[in-house]
């Protein structure tokens, strides 16, 4: 019994087989070969195929008619796939062998050389449906391919000249949202190492804010420099899946997709990771280039402060010169005597004091411009 805490149950190794069984990967890009719209459509194109041999019959030779069937299962295979396309064969041999091969409107085959043509012409179509299936599917994956190397290069085009880590996190989440259709956040550590949000994109009403629950997920990411949420093996109750932004070894903060529970496409995550992984080298090039400047201005103080040190050790070592020589003399009887050499060694360690006490104002009163004490008053002149 527990008031006030959240418990988190974390397993301590990898299990087999975690992903649920009903949670079956799903490409967003390729479409279902196998839709009853698509059989329509091939049924359709085998009955229009049969139609305009049945007018021409008398134009055409019976060897020429299994080739003109041909060109519907070629059609079949190149727009919707290989089940479709041995569809579309099967029909085109039933209606090639109904309508035009003896006896007519039956199946059966009286000459033995038509009914090898029959045979060649279902294992032709079949072939024919395959291989096109195949370089359908090779096109379609090189289109993918292609789309993400330019959009990996685009992406990186418009980080070169990102200077701002605030920046950095909104292009990365405005991108991964258009090309993802995903809701994005993206959570970097502020000066005390603590995650902030720090850019969203795609957010719906109601979910502006990560919950506490999906914040923990988010941290877990961060601190063990896994991924965390969703379709991983660390807390995949949360709706989110947390991927850490890692560079040289170093975490420079989190990207949280919103999954909704559903899987990603593996193309898409390629996609993201790829993103993710540009992203961590230009927060890396911000937090060195940071580095850089701070180490530039400590050198520059250095220098000033010594170059203010040796000025100020100059300043000061002449009057204190000054005074020493006059306050030596002074305690030499011979001159201690002499009036007028007495007058003018006091007065040279009155001046000597005096131009001490102005190079110490000078010093305080620097001190307080820069600790920003002093107030300007203002006035019209």
């Amino acid at each position: 019994y527990s008031v006030g805490m959240d418990v988190y149950v974390i397993q301590g190794r990898v299990e087999k087989n975690a992903v649920p069984s009903n949670l079956i990967k799903t490409s967003v890009g390729v479409e279902a070969y196998t839709s009853i719209r698509k059989l329509a459509a091939s049924v359709a194109m085998v009955a229009l195929t049969t139609s305009i041999c049945w007018l021409f019959r008398e134009h055409l030779e019976l060897i020429n008619i299994p080739l003109i069937f041909l060109v519907p299962v070629l059609f079949s295979a190149t727009w919707w796939g290989r089940k479709p396309a041995y569809l579309t064969a099967l029909l085109g041999v039933m209606s090639f062998d109904f309508l035009f091969v003896p006896p007519l409107f039956t199946l059966a085959v009286s000459d033995l050389s038509n009914f090898w043509g029959l045979l060649i012409f279902l294992l032709v179509s079949f072939v024919i449906g395959g291989r096109t299936e195949v370089l359908r599917k090779d096109a379609y994956d090189a289109k993918q391919r292609e789309a993400m190397i330019r959009n990996v290069h685009d992406f990186s085009r418009s980080l070169s000249n990102k200077m701002d880590a605030n920046v950095i996190a909104e292009e990365l989440a405005q991108r991964c949202a258009e090309n993802l259709k995903h809701e994005i956040v993206v959570l970097l550590p502020d000066k005390t190492g603590e995650l902030q949000l720090c850019a969203s994109c795609g957010m719906k009403e109601g979910r502006e804010k990560l919950q506490d629950s999906d914040y923990a997920v988010a941290v877990w990411s961060y601190t063990h420099k896994q991924s965390a949420g969703f379709d991983t093996q660390v807390l995949p109750g949360s709706p989110y899946r947390f991927i850490p932004l890692i560079s040289d070894s170093r975490v420079r903060g989190v990207v949280g997709i919103f999954t909704n529970k559903k899987m990603i496409a593996p193309e898409d995550m390629m996609v993201l990771n790829a993103w993710v992984g540009l992203a961590a080298l230009a927060l890396d090039r911000v937090a060195l280039s940071y580095l850089s400047k701070q180490k530039e201005v400590s050198e520059e103080t250095e220098q000033v402060r010594k170059v203010i040190f040796n000025s100020v050790s100059h300043e000061l070592k002449t009057p204190l010169a000054t005074i020493s020589g006059a306050v030596s003399a002074l305690l030499d009887e011979r001159i201690n005597k002499t009036l007028t050499i007495r007058q003018e060694l006091l007065q040279t360690i009155q001046e000597g004091s005096m131009r001490m006490k102005r190079i110490v104002n000078n010093l305080l009163d620097s001190s307080r411009f820069e600790s920003g004490a002093t107030a300007l008053k203002v006035e019209w002149c």
